[in-house]
């Protein structure tokens, strides 16, 4: 099992692996490496690349410095299940929604979440702009997760409307987020969000300026938010 071999990596950032955890990691890794050129989950090739980039990479979500133990998650974008799966290994009793849209996908995570075994993890067939606006979703979630799928302020539209008043919505960002913090300052304040903190995060050996951006909402957002599915994207709210 190649994961065994990045064990002090994980241990570097704080990663304690049980043997359970090991387990899953490794049966994740061998369906990733079976299944990203049939589906292209991931730009990464090699297993080596794969656990530094995808696996120890979506970890650094719980360098936020804030409790998820037993809390009501939403990955929204979550491709091949980052950062969301990662973190439901590691913390088995949060509550995880994966949301995501592209159908070959959506079977790879049923695969994979069957495989694992993991409880309390369900997914979303779908886009952002279709789930926040339901009753049984819009309001109901502790935290939003989001890696990768649009710049901050298309995020902040997509995530916002799925939290509780008070619950954190964060975005791993990369060496620009200093200018998507600033174009985004409109849409956190029309949506009900506050910048609440910006985490440093290192992980493996990659070179990349990585950050944590938290967001806490902060009042309620209006009720036509998020607008009509693809205008997020196409009219951000800068």
């Amino acid at each position: 099992m190649i994961l065994t071999n990045y064990m002090s990596e994980f241990e570097k950032y704080g990663f304690y692996l049980k043997q359970e955890e090991i387990e899953k990691f490794c049966i994740y890794l061998s369906e990733l490496m079976f299944y990203k050129d049939k589906i292209n989950l991931t730009s990464h090739s090699t297993e080596e690349d794969i656990v530094r980039e995808n696996f120890l990479d979506s970890l650094t979500c719980l360098q936020a410095g804030i409790e998820f133990k037993e809390k009501k998650i939403i990955d929204i974008g979550t491709g091949a299940g980052f950062p969301g799966l990662p973190v439901k290994i590691v913390t088995n009793s949060i509550k995880l929604y994966l949301l995501e849209s592209t159908r070959k996908k959506i079977k790879f995570l049923e695969r994979l979440i069957d495989k694992l075994s993991l409880s309390d993890t369900y997914i979303l067939p779908g886009r952002a702009e279709e789930f926040a606006i339901k009753e049984n979703f819009r309001g109901s979630f502790d935290m939003a997760l989001a890696r990768g799928v649009a710049n901050l302020t298309v995020l902040i539209e997509y995530g916002l409307p799925f939290l509780k008043l008070n619950g954190i919505f964060i975005a791993q960002k990369g060496r620009k987020f200093k200018e998507e913090i600033d174009l985004s300052q409109r849409a956190m304040e029309i949506l009900g969000g506050n910048l609440l903190d910006i985490k440093n995060v290192t992980t493996g050996n990659t070179k990349e300026e990585k950050k944590l951006i938290l967001i806490q909402k902060i009042s309620p957002t209006p009720d036509k938010y998020p607008r009509r599915p693809g205008m997020p994207s196409k009219r951000p709210l800068f």
